[in-house]
């Protein structure tokens, strides 16, 4: 009975484990196309995945406090099971890890990108307004053109 349950537990986690690398592929095509909000829901999605991950890890926690023992009463079969299973949790976390640091290198240069257009901006209107002042005002049909030629015109006479 010991044996099948940790198969369970086994095998839930690696599927678990499968959902996670499905919503991490998707995920970089959100970043890049800067789909917040789907961005979000699916965030959301691995956060409750992970939680479910944590309820998993707590249940093996006994298996792995004596693993040895564990593993010894297990039959060749499941042994076998046991060790693939473990090892595709692996590979998927090593995935899985490849593509958060992936994805959140992308997530930095955009944010720089962002935070270089925003100045770039603040730079621009900083110029605008310093300019304003010497256009003095204009009237509501004119946009400020006409005044300015006129200044210039009685400057030239």
């Amino acid at each position: 009975m010991e044996s099948e349950s940790l198969l369970k537990l086994l095998e839930q986690q690696a599927k678990l484990y499968r959902e996670l690398r499905g919503l991490a592929n998707r995920q970089r095509p959100l970043i890049t196309r800067g789909q917040t909000a789907p961005l979000l829901t699916l965030l959301a999605d691995r956060q409750r995945l992970s939680g479910e991950l944590s309820r998993v890890a707590a249940e093996l926690t006994p298996y792995r406090a004596d693993w040895q023992r564990v593993r010894a009463r297990l039959s060749e079969i499941q042994r076998r099971r046991a060790e693939v299973l473990l090892g595709e949790v692996e590979t998927v976390m090593r995935d899985l890890l490849q593509v958060d640091e992936a994805d959140a290198r992308l997530l930095a240069a955009q944010k720089v990108t962002t935070q270089r257009a925003i100045n770039d901006l603040r730079v621009g209107h900083q110029a605008l307004s310093a300019y304003q002042p010497s256009i003095g005002p204009a009237d509501a049909n004119d946009s400020g053109f006409s005044t300015q030629r006129a200044a210039l015109m009685d400057e030239q006479a």
